[in-house]
């Protein structure tokens, strides 16, 4: 990672996900709409999302390697972001040159699981989720085991926006149900759980959502769901998924496997 500094500016060199070039207009003014220790987040005028890591979490993140932590220390809520391609101009002086990739894809494959495969990664999840704090979203689970393909949707709107944190429980859980339908290839109209997540529930979580159902979440969660259909070490990913921060990483994984599970026996 490319890594320069003066006094006044910083120069860096940063890899983006695939999806970041759709989002950033040429000329455009955005913001920083906040900063933490592992990321910050970039909101544009429409609502999107654009996170800064170290790491590339997201098909719509920028990652800066080692330089993670210089780049951080520039960061402030509110400072000012113009995207003028390749370029990203931050606050006073940080000027990333933005490198788009297909290092972190969205999910554009879908088919019928091998069922084996999903039994075991499945088996794996019961047993971390019986250990685990499920308050959050364990309405969630009876509702996608009691309704249909064409009823899930529907009642998933009262799920939205339920759980603390910057992205809630039930907002994670809705993710990975869109996902699921996403890989088995099931068309399903989401603009009422779009409408509900605008008003109900918190920036980015809301926009979250949207990006799941068009397939963009995070990489060990597309892994996983590579792997289910092609083949490899499931486990392996089921255990990276977990790790996603909070309890982001278990309910979007929840959501999905729950998904799969139930509607991959209607796949002709």
């Amino acid at each position: 990672m490319k890594f320069t500094s003066t006094v006044m500016q910083t120069f860096v060199v940063a890899k983006a996900g695939s999806e970041v070039g759709t989002i950033f207009k040429d000329g455009e003014k955005y913001w920083i709409e906040s900063v933490g220790e592992r990321s910050a987040y970039i909101k544009t005028t429409s609502g999107d999302v654009v996170i800064l890591s170290r790491k590339l979490f997201t098909p719509y993140s920028i990652v800066f390697g080692e330089a993670w932590e210089s780049v951080r220390k520039r960061l402030a809520v509110k400072h000012s972001v113009l995207y003028n391609e390749p370029f990203l101009e931050i606050g006073d002086g940080l000027k990333i040159c933005v490198k788009v990739g297909e290092d972190s894809p969205k999910i554009t494959f879908n088919g019928k699981p091998d069922v084996e495969r999903l039994r075991q990664v499945y088996n794996v999840y019961m047993i971390i989720a019986s250990v685990s704090e499920l308050d959050g979203y364990v309405e969630c689970l009876r509702s996608v085991r009691v309704f249909d393909t064409q009823d899930v949707l529907n009642c998933l709107v009262d799920v939205v926006g339920r759980g603390p944190g910057l992205t809630p429980a039930g907002d994670d859980f809705v993710s990975g149900v869109l996902l699921g339908l996403r890989l088995l290839g099931l068309k399903a109209d989401a603009s009422e759980l779009f409408q509900k997540a605008r008003k109900s529930s918190r920036w980015p979580s809301w926009k979250m959502i949207e990006h799941a159902h068009h397939g963009c979440t995070f990489s060990p969660i597309y892994n996983l769901c590579r792997e289910i259909l092609m083949g490899g070490d499931c486990v392996e990913h089921v255990f990276e998924a977990v790790r996603i921060g909070g309890s982001t990483g278990l309910a979007t994984l929840a959501g999905l496997l729950e998904t799969l599970r139930i509607f991959s026996e209607q796949l002709v």
